[in-house]
């Protein structure tokens, strides 16, 4: 699993992946991919969920900017797991989220 601190620009169209294999192959098209931030690791209000998929053996998420332009928090948790047709789960990644607000805008 991969310590990996996000930052999320408001208002960009966003996306990162991580490589997974399991049993030394790229997992596949099969695999589900989730992803959700939270204010705290075990926190109960979800802030946002990730639109995800598996593409060319990666674990990939992603945010427009429509959803971003939204939020509120500037500093809060996420992790992103995939599971395997058969109910096999990895953590793929994890850490903190941090959204910058934009400064340059249409007026």
């Amino acid at each position: 699993m991969d310590r990996d601190d996000l930052v999320i620009p408001e208002g960009t169209t966003w996306a990162r992946g991580w490589r997974v294999t399991y049993n030394g192959a790229p997992i596949g098209p099969e695999w589900t991919t989730r992803a959700q931030i939270r204010a705290r690791a075990g926190g109960a209000d979800v802030l946002h969920t990730f639109a995800a998929d598996v593409v060319d053996g990666c674990a990939v998420i992603a945010a427009d900017p429509d959803e971003t332009l939204g939020w509120t928090w500037d500093l809060a948790r996420y992790d992103v797991t995939v599971t395997s047709p058969d109910g096999v789960v990895i953590r793929v990644a994890e850490g903190r989220a941090v959204y910058r607000r934009g400064v340059t805008r249409d007026e």
